[in-house]
C-alpha cells in the first residue's frame, strides 16, 4: 500500500463526499469514510467502511441510561447539549458525522441497544445508549492536520471524568426546573416522533430521572480509585470484580478500591493470542473467548442478576449476537502500517541494525517481523509470561504489581453461592464448589467465573443459535462445521420435553467439549511458586508481537511511559510527571507530545513506570548509544 500524500489527503475527502452510496465499502480503506469529519482517515487494516461501521456501533448490550436521555440532556452548567460533538471531542472520544448505524452522529463507540434482560430498565424506555468495544479501543494519531483513525489501538477518552460529569449533569436538570422542563420536552416530543417507548408524564420521567442519577453516581462511587485515571486508562478489572462481587451479589461490603488502572490494550491480533488481558488471565480457546467478552460487558454497565439457586442461568443484558459480529471483526482486523500514514519516513538504511538490537534484547519475549505476520490468517500467538516480582528487586519484569496482585489475592463475602459450582456448570469447575468454609474469602476471580458462564448459560437456553454463532465467530472453517454439526444436534435436543436439570445437562456437555477447563483451582505448592497464573500463583505480564506498536502509546501495561525512547531507557532516566491528553504525534520519540490536560504522577500507587530495564533490556546500552536507540526506534515503527 503506497503511503498517503500529506496534499491529496483534502482532495480525497471532496472526491469521497461525491462518490455514490454503493462505493463506500471499496474505498473507505485507504482514506476517508461515511461520518469522518474534515481531515479524518482511516488507514488499511483488512476491514472494509461495513466492517468499521459494525465494529464501531454494534450494540453487546451495555446500559447507561436511556437513549433519548442522552440526547436531550444538557452539559450543568450550560444549555449545550452534553452529548455535543465539542463535548465529545473534549472527554477525548472519537465524534462522528450520522451514519445508518450511528442515526444521531454519537462518538465512536456509543451505541443504540435495547433493555432486553433487564426488566427494571424496560419500562422507562426501551430503546438505551451503550458503550461497544470500540469505544475504549479506538485511537486516533494526528499529525500536522491529518488524522489517522486507527481501529484496535487505545482510545485517549477519559472514562472516570466522562461518567463524573454524566451524573453531575443529570443532577442538575433535577435540580434546576428550566433545564429539566427542556430536557423532558425534548425526550417526550423524540419519543413520540421516533415511535420509541417512554415516559410520557413529566413528573413520572422526573422520579424515572432521579433513580438513574442514584444508579449513575454510586457506579462511579463504587468504581473509582485512590487516584485519578486520566486519559486512555480504567481499571476495568476492578469494576468488573465490583459489579459482580458487590452489586449483582448485593454485597455492599465487597467493594474495593478499583486502584490498579491499565492503559487499554489494543485489539488488533486478539483472538489468535492464546490467554489475553495484560496479565494473561484469561485462556483464549473455546468457550474462553465469549467468556472474555462477556465479562468485559459486565464492567461497561452491562447488568447481572445472580440466580445461584436456579438451573436457568443468570439473567443479564449482554447481547450475545452483537458480540458473535464483534469477534468476528477482531479476527479480520490487522495491525496499522506507519508507511500508510503521512508520518516522516522510516529510515530504511537503519532497520538492518535496529534490527539486530531487537534481536539481542528484545525478540526473547516479543515476536520479531520475521516470526510473525500480520496478515497470515493462521497466525497463532503463544504469549511469553514474565513474573513480576518486587519493584526493588535485580529480576524480573519489575513494573507496577498492582493489577496483577488485584487479580489473584482480592477475595469477598459470597454465602449466597456457598454450594454451587465455582463456574455454575460442574464439567467446567472439575466439580469444585464454593465451600461453606470459605464463604466470606471466596477469590474474586471465581466468582467472575461463575458469573460469566451462568451468563452464557442464560443466553443458551434463550436463544442457543446465537451463542453457537459467537463461538463459531472467526474460527477456522474446521472447527465452525464441528460446533454447528455439534450445535444443531443440540437444539434439536432441547427442542423435545426436559425437565430444566436435563436441559441444562445438555447445554453443559456441549459447553463441556467446547469450553475452557479451568486450571487455577488445584495447583501444586511448587508450581504456585514458580508459575506464572494460570499454571500457577505468579503474579506476571504477558508479552506479546509488537506489530503497531507505534500507535498504542503511551507504554507499559498502566500508560506510565510516554514514549517509546522513554521506554527504551533505564527507568530513573523516565519522566517523573507528564501531561496527557493531546493526540498530536512526535514521530521521532513514537508517542504523543507532552501536552493535555490530566498531569500523569508515576509516583503515586498503580502509577509506578519502573522496571523494563537492565542489562536483558539493553536500556543502559541504549542509553549509551544514541546510534542504536535511534536504529531500533526506526525498526520499531516499521512493524
Amino acid at each position: 500500500m503506497q503511503r498517503f500524500i500529506i496534499g491529496s489527503i483534502a482532495t480525497a475527502v471532496i472526491l469521497w463526499a461525491m462518490q455514490p452510496e454503493t462505493s463506500v465499502a471499496l474505498d473507505c480503506d485507504s482514506g476517508s469514510f461515511e461520518g469522518a469529519f474534515d481531515t479524518e482517515v482511516v488507514v488499511p487494516q483488512n476491514l472494509n467502511c461495513d466492517d468499521r461501521q459494525a465494529y464501531w456501533f454494534t450494540d453487546q448490550g451495555s446500559q447507561i441510561i436511556p437513549y433519548l436521555w442522552f440526547l436531550n440532556l444538557e452539559q450543568a452548567d450550560s444549555t449545550e447539549k452534553f452529548s455535543s460533538s465539542s463535548n465529545m471531542d473534549r472527554l477525548r472520544y472519537l465524534p462522528q458525522k450520522p451514519t445508518a448505524l450511528n442515526p444521531d452522529g454519537l462518538p465512536i463507540g456509543f451505541t443504540l441497544g435495547k433493555a432486553e434482560g433487564n426488566i427494571s430498565y424496560r419500562w422507562i424506555s426501551d430503546r438505551w445508549l451503550g458503550m461497544t468495544c470500540s469505544a475504549c479501543h479506538t485511537g486516533q494519531v494526528e499529525y500536522q492536520g491529518d488524522k489517522f483513525l486507527i481501529d484496535g489501538a487505545p482510545t485517549m477518552g477519559d472514562f472516570e471524568t466522562m461518567f463524573g460529569e454524566l451524573a453531575t449533569a443529570m443532577q442538575a436538570t433535577l435540580e434546576d426546573d428550566d433545564k429539566f422542563d427542556r430536557f423532558a420536552s425534548g425526550v417526550i416530543a423524540d419519543s413520540k416522533s421516533r415511535d420509541i417507548h417512554g415516559t410520557k408524564r413529566k413528573s413520572k420521567l422526573r422520579r424515572q430521572l432521579r433513580k438513574m442519577t442514584t444508579i449513575r453516581d454510586e457506579w462511579n462511587k463504587r468504581n473509582k480509585g485512590d487516584t485519578a485515571y486520566g486519559h486512555g486508562r480504567l481499571d476495568a478489572l476492578g469494576a468488573i470484580f465490583n459489579e459482580t462481587a458487590v452489586t449483582a451479589l448485593g454485597v455492599p461490603e465487597n467493594r474495593k478500591s478499583a486502584n490498579a488502572p491499565v492503559s487499554y490494550p489494543f485489539v488488533w491480533d486478539t483472538p489468535q493470542h492464546d490467554k489475553v488481558q495484560w496479565n494473561g488471565s484469561i485462556p483464549n480457546e473455546k468457550l474462553g473467548s465469549l467468556g472474555r467478552n462477556v465479562g468485559e460487558v459486565l464492567g461497561v454497565f452491562g447488568t447481572l442478576k445472580l440466580r445461584p439457586r436456579l438451573l436457568l442461568g443468570h439473567k443479564t443484558s449482554v447481547n450475545v449476537e452483537g458480540l458473535a459480529t464483534l469477534e468476528g471483526l477482531l479476527w479480520k482486523m490487522q495491525s496499522p502500517l506507519w508507511s500508510d500514514t503521512t508520518l516522516p519516513f522510516v529510515k530504511s538504511e537503519l532497520v538492518e541494525e535496529g534490527r539486530t538490537v531487537f534481536n539481542n534484547h528484545c525478540a526473547s519475549c516479543h515476536k520479531s517481523d520475521e516470526h510473525f505476520n500480520r496478515s497470515d490468517e493462521n497466525r497463532a500467538i503463544e504469549a511469553v509470561m514474565t513474573p513480576v516480582k518486587s519493584v526493588g528487586g535485580s529480576s524480573g519484569l519489575r513494573t507496577d504489581p498492582t493489577m496483577a496482585r488485584n487479580f489473584l489475592d482480592r477475595t469477598a463475602q459470597a454465602e449466597d453461592l456457598t454450594g454451587q459450582y465455582v463456574r455454575y456448570l460442574r464439567a467446567l469447575s472439575d466439580g469444585q464448589k464454593f465451600e461453606p468454609e470459605n464463604e466470606n474469602d471466596v477469590k474474586q476471580v471465581h466468582i467472575l467465573a461463575h458469573s460469566v458462564t451462568g451468563s452464557i448459560v442464560r443466553a443458551f437456553l434463550k436463544d442457543p443459535r446465537a451463542v453457537i454463532k459467537a463461538l463459531k465467530a472467526g474460527r477456522p472453517q474446521s472447527i465452525q462445521e464441528r460446533l454447528q454439526e455439534a450445535g444443531e444436534k443440540l437444539l434439536v435436543k432441547l427442542k423435545g420435553r426436559l425437565s430444566p436439570s436435563d436441559r441444562i445437562e445438555a447445554v453443559e456437555k456441549f459447553l463441556d467439549e467446547y469450553g475452557d477447563r479451568p486450571t487455577d483451582y488445584e495447583v501444586s505448592d511448587a508450581a504456585e511458586k514458580s508459575e506464572c497464573f494460570p499454571q500457577g500463583k505468579l503474579a506476571c505480564y504477558k508479552a506479546r508481537p509488537l506489530n503497531g506498536i507505534w500507535a498504542t502509546a503511551p507504554y507499559l501495561h498502566n500508560g506510565s511511559v510516554r514514549t517509546m525512547r522513554q521506554l527504551l531507557m533505564p527507568a530513573d532516566e523516565r519522566e517523573e510527571t507528564f501531561f496527557v491528553g493531546t493526540r498530536e504525534f512526535d514521530p521521532d520519540d513514537i508517542g504523543f507530545k507532552n501536552e493535555g490536560t490530566f498531569l500523569f504522577d508515576t509516583s503515586v500507587p498503580g502509577n509506578l513506570n519502573t522496571g523494563h530495564d537492565g542489562a536483558e533490556y539493553g536500556t543502559d546500552e541504549l542509553k549509551d548509544d544514541p546510534a542504536k536507540m535511534k536504529a531500533l526506534l526506526e525498526y520499531l515503527k516499521q512493524l
